[in-house]
């Protein structure tokens, strides 16, 4: 079976920088950060975000890529090949156009014709999958921070729990759009480095929830199946005690946040990692938190 790939039509704006993300019926979205090269600014993951648009001074155009053969549905990238296949039920409501950004990305991810033809995860193999996508992410966002591998893996769980490497649509969009790293990956070189790589192994036990490191890191990870209904903590997983917000914030949230947890941040670049149970702590409406990269607001 094959399905076509579908490409976006016209150029997309970049957030270069922070997004904030309060989105009344998903889990929060918080704006991200690579300290290792590149500022990074947090997503959309589905409902109705409040979002700063950004300015001319914020934004650059990126050509689209060119029509690409149909990709052949493998075991591990059945997920990708049915959410390409449909731009709009991945994409959805998408006021800031970080889903389509993220979207995009996939299609040139997987596309051994576009800038990406010779990276790590094509030149092997000249396909891409499921485990793929997530040892970059996991590079890109986290090789620095042990909390924040931790944080990504969470979040992969709350969406794409259960389903394997069929995840797919608009819950892997939802996920993937959460990464400034994915979706500009121009910005910085860490994207194709072949470093990643030493994820892969930590992707397939996070896609297949198999016990062992995994569980170890968040107990219940063997067993949880996303809600697709509803945002709930409910399930296998004790949500609350779980890694899952992080942010390089903004010097008056890294004052107040020492001030409310009586600690330090987890990282350089005031990067705080939260569990949901802190983010409960310090922001206005139950977990859900404003974008912690722009000043506070009292």
């Amino acid at each position: 079976m094959r399905l076509p790939v579908l490409r976006l039509l016209q150029c997309l704006p970049v957030v270069a920088l922070a997004l904030s993300a309060c989105a009344p019926d998903e889990v929060v979205v918080w704006p991200t950060q690579a300290p290792t090269y590149y500022s990074s600014g947090g997503g959309g993951s589905g409902g109705n975000l409040v979002t700063p648009m950004p300015t001319a001074a914020d934004s650059v155009s990126i050509v689209p890529p060119a029509p690409t053969p149909t990709l052949e549905v493998l075991p591990g990238n059945e997920g990708l090949t049915a959410t390409l296949a449909d731009m709009a039920g991945a994409v959805g409501n998408d006021p800031t156009g970080a889903k389509a950004q993220a979207f995009a990305t996939l299609g040139l991810f997987v596309d051994p014709h576009s800038t990406f033809g010779n990276a790590w995860w094509l030149s092997n193999d000249g396909r891409a999958d499921i485990y793929e996508v997530l040892a970059v992410v996991l590079y890109t966002e986290g090789n620095t921070s042990f909390d924040v591998r931790e944080a990504v893996m969470a979040r992969y769980l709350w969406y794409c729990g259960g389903t394997g490497t069929t995840c797919a649509g608009a819950a892997l969009i939802n996920f993937l759009s959460y990464f400034q790293p994915w979706r500009e990956p121009w910005v910085g070189r860490q994207f194709t480095n072949a470093k990643a790589a030493v994820y892969l192994d930590q992707a397939r036990d996070l896609v297949q929830q198999r016990s062992g490191l995994l569980t170890t890191i968040i107990p219940g990870a063997d067993s949880y199946v996303a809600n697709t209904d509803a945002l709930t903590l409910g399930g296998s997983i004790n949500w609350g005690m779980v890694k899952f917000h992080f942010a390089n914030v903004d010097p008056s949230w890294d004052s107040y946040l020492r001030d409310q947890l009586k600690r330090l941040p987890n990282g350089p670049a005031r990067l705080w990692v939260l569990t949901i149970n802190e983010a409960m702590r310090v922001c206005a409406s139950q977990f859900i938190c404003p974008d912690m990269t722009r000043a506070r607001q009292s």
